[in-house]
């Protein structure tokens, strides 16, 4: 299996987001991902706890997670995406990520992380604020 990468994301607040991403092995040949889970969350940090409602024994997370999907699981192909409805929430900047796998015995392992860079999709003002009618 392939060592853990960093790959950097770009996306646009209040829009689609999908990133297909293939998993191989150290010579470079597929894996075949079948039976495979993939979980893919972001946050703002690595750290980020909801500090009103967490406990030492029960943290609770500030994080957004991605629908992680296989699509090709011969070709070892998966796919990662967030819905408009949900990248609506984020405010501009740079966010962390970090997919993990688990494998049909189910072992986990992070096998993909990087930084997410969030902008707001300028030709779309929607839920976020109107066009000024009186420019120019």
């Amino acid at each position: 299996m392939a060592a853990q990468y960093q790959v950097n994301l770009q996306m646009s607040a209040g829009t689609s987001f999908e990133q297909t991403f293939t998993v191989s092995e150290p010579d470079g040949s597929l894996t075949d991902i079948t039976g495979y889970n993939f979980y893919a969350k972001m946050a703002k940090h690595e750290g980020a706890l909801n500090a009103l409602e967490s406990t030492s024994s029960s943290p609770v997370w500030k994080c957004l997670a991605f629908t992680a999907s296989i699509t090709d699981a011969v070709n070892g192909e998966y796919t990662v995406s967030l819905d408009p409805s949900l990248s609506i929430k984020l405010e501009e900047g740079k966010y962390v990520y970090s997919i993990v796998m688990e494998d049909t015995g189910l072992v986990r392992t992070e096998i993909l992380a990087g930084l997410v860079f969030v902008d707001r999709g300028f030709a779309y003002t929607g839920d976020y604020g109107t066009v000024d009618s009186n420019y120019p």
